[in-house]
């Protein structure tokens, strides 16, 4: 599976694009444009920390209202709570296999 570096110069090239087009854009028009698909537009945002990514796609953080901001950032914090919530479970389940 890939695996996005931050300094790859794939991610400046999607943050130009999203900058420039000033508004969301979704997978499949990135990939139109790029020849990437999903998966590489998703593992490139995820190590930029200029875009946003929502039921709409893709957006330049500059260009992002103070709503949409505050939606992505609830949004990360719900997933690190789940993710917190799985590990306890995890841990409880491995240490009674283990013990």
């Amino acid at each position: 599976m890939f695996q996005a570096e931050r300094y790859d110069p794939n991610v400046r090239e999607l943050e130009q694009m999203l900058f420039e087009y000033q508004g969301w854009m979704s997978s499949s028009l990135i990939g139109s444009k790029t020849g990437w698909n999903s998966d590489k537009v998703n593992n490139l945002a995820r190590v930029s920390a200029d875009i946003i990514s929502g039921q709409l796609g893709y957006k330049h953080i500059q260009h992002a209202t103070a709503a949409e901001q505050a939606h992505y950032a609830n949004g990360l914090t719900s997933r690190i709570r789940e993710l917190g919530k799985r590990l306890v479970r995890y841990r409880k389940r491995a240490h009674q296999l283990l013990s």
